[in-house]
Parts: C-alpha cells; sequence; structure tokens
C-alpha cells in the first residue's frame, strides 16, 4: 500500500505553516475526534501520551496530562482538517 501524505496549509494572522501528515498523524486525528466525551476530549493512555504529545502536530491538537489523567483534544485547525479528510 502506499504511503500517502495530507499536506496541511494553517494561517494563523499573517503566519503560514506547511506540514505533512502521515497515515499515523491522521489515524490519532480520527481517533480523537470519534472517542472524544462531551467536552472533547479523548482519554490517552499513559505509555502513549509522552509519544503522541511529542510527535502530533500541536497546530492540531491539544495534549493535557492532570495527576491522574492523560488526555488529548483536537483544536479548531484539527477539526477543519479531520473535517477535510472526509472529503480525500
Amino acid at each position: 500500500m502506499e504511503n500517502k501524505k495530507l499536506y496541511v496549509v494553517i494561517a494563523a494572522g499573517r503566519k503560514e505553516s506547511k506540514m505533512k501528515l502521515d497515515i499515523q498523524h491522521k489515524h490519532i486525528l480520527n481517533i480523537t475526534e470519534r472517542d472524544k466525551d462531551d467536552e472533547g476530549w479523548t482519554k490517552v493512555s499513559k505509555k502513549l501520551f509522552p509519544v503522541l504529545s511529542k510527535n502530533m502536530p500541536t497546530e492540531l491538537i491539544i495534549f493535557d496530562k492532570t495527576s491522574d489523567e492523560y488526555r488529548a483534544r483536537l483544536t479548531e485547525e484539527g477539526k477543519s482538517v479531520v473535517n477535510a479528510m472526509k472529503w480525500l
């Protein structure tokens, strides 16, 4: 299977950044959107949290660690990317 990359351009004010999303990034974004609670947060395992928080684009996803919980939530840009992926 061919490994296709999705290029995402995010414009924040005047600063514009372009990033490549691998298939793994797309899966994480989709899972985060699919498994969210009423406040938009998805639980993340303690073992996966450091890997994901280090490797995922911060423009698209927010990671939060409390004393007993690890979680992730899509940013507005992340939600837009997930919605756009449905059409690709």
